[in-house]
């Protein structure tokens, strides 16, 4: 559903024009088809997969327990499925957060320093550029 809401969301952003505007729904609209048809594969997939399955264990046992155990197994992996779309990250804490966002108000602080005195002094800010870039240019 967020794709279809983000394709629609994309179109309806683009449309600047009535032309424009049917042009991004016929992506969209494209999209959502093809969307379809791989969810509609996939299924059909998955329903070969578990009758070669069905078929597999039927030569060990006999077919109703063999379909129960198939229908056992795609049970308990729709249930994990569902367990992982449910689930709520927990927020966790990094070991090296704190010295991260040190090092980034580090920065951030040499950063303004550093613009402060470039704003104040253009000329000597612009003759320390041009050296920089020939001593860097030299090295190569």
């Amino acid at each position: 559903m967020s794709i279809l809401a983000t394709l629609l969301m994309s179109a309806a952003r683009a449309a600047i024009s009535r032309q424009a505007a049917g042009a991004a729904m016929a992506r969209v609209a494209l999209s959502c088809v093809l969307i379809l048809m791989s969810v509609v594969l996939a299924l059909a997939g998955l329903g070969f997969g578990l009758y070669a399955a069905f078929i597999a264990l039927g030569l060990f046992m006999p077919p109703a327990p063999a379909a129960a155990v198939i229908a056992a197994a795609t049970i308990l992996i729709a249930a994990a499925m569902a367990a992982l779309a449910f689930r709520r990250p927990r927020a966790t804490r990094r070991p090296g957060a704190d010295a991260a966002t040190a090092a980034s108000e580090a920065v951030d602080s040499l950063m303004s320093t550093l613009g402060k005195w470039v704003q104040a002094n253009p000329g000597q800010a612009t003759v320390l550029a041009l050296a920089i870039g020939f001593i860097a240019g030299s090295r190569r």
